[in-house]
């Protein structure tokens, strides 16, 4: 072995020993971990944002199961090349892209009053990986410490649940001109809350049901994590086992 190699070498050494001491882990387990990570390919230096992703978000892996945890997606933009992201949500003053604004606030307003919170003002979710694709760079997504959410099966995506709603032939029939029209506007978005939003059985509970319906997740939060989907979709299992060593 060259000089520099054996340096390289003792440098990983002292830093897997260090992260071992800060979060709390047995040099034993952690010469697990790092033996996981080396037998997919993964870098180590992967492990410390694995260790802290199964460290801080407990309630939401416990929620969905370890068989779930890595099946809730975002679509983000503007990422760039990161593998892993940590980022807070903007739990007040949102400003929605597709809906009016009106509107939006009246739907926070009954979700605050029926469900406890605006989920509206949330980190939006889904179980649906290719619907990501929408809005920017695929990520698994861990809500960090505790949360809330929101959620119906049926619902795959609320704006296209409005679209769909405001270009149907119930809501044709009872208008006068383009549904999409500004003097029509007012008088649907109505219609929507009082027959959809307010007739819809929102759950609370059940994540892991969340998930499978592919629905998407409405999850009032501080924080998040992320992983990359294009970088470590392959390593998955390999990263639920070292998840599961960290706690």
């Amino acid at each position: 072995m060259k000089s520099t190699e054996f340096l390289a070498e003792a440098s990983v050494t002292e830093i897997i020993a260090e992260i071992a001491k800060i979060y709390n882990i047995e040099s034993t387990t952690m010469k697990r971990m790092v033996k996981i990570a080396k037998s997919v390919g993964m870098k180590l230096n992967v492990l410390e944002s694995l260790i802290q992703i199964s460290q801080q978000c407990q309630p939401f892996i416990r929620q969905a199961g370890w068989d779930k945890c890595f099946e809730l997606y975002r679509g983000i933009p503007g990422v760039g090349n990161y593998e892993f992201i940590e980022k807070r949500v903007r739990l007040e003053s949102r400003t929605p892209k597709s809906m009016d604004p009106y509107l939006f606030d009246e739907i926070n307003s009954y979700f605050a009053d029926m469900y406890g919170h605006p989920f509206r003002n949330a980190m939006l979710t889904t179980g649906d990986k290719y619907h990501t694709r929408l809005f920017g760079e695929t990520f698994f997504v861990f809500p960090k410490g505790d949360f809330k959410f929101l959620w119906n099966e049926n619902v795959e995506d609320f704006n296209f649940a409005l679209s769909n709603f405001s270009s149907s032939e119930a809501v044709k029939s009872k208008v006068e001109g383009s549904v999409w029209s500004s003097k029509n506007r007012d008088m649907i978005n109505q219609w929507f809350i009082d027959e959809f939003v307010k007739e819809t059985d929102w759950h609370t509970i059940d994540m892991a049901a969340a998930i499978d319906a592919k629905a998407e997740i409405m999850i009032r939060c501080k924080d998040y994590w992320g992983i990359n989907c294009r970088d470590h979709d392959n390593h998955v299992p390999a990263m639920t086992e070292i998840m599961k060593l960290a706690v």
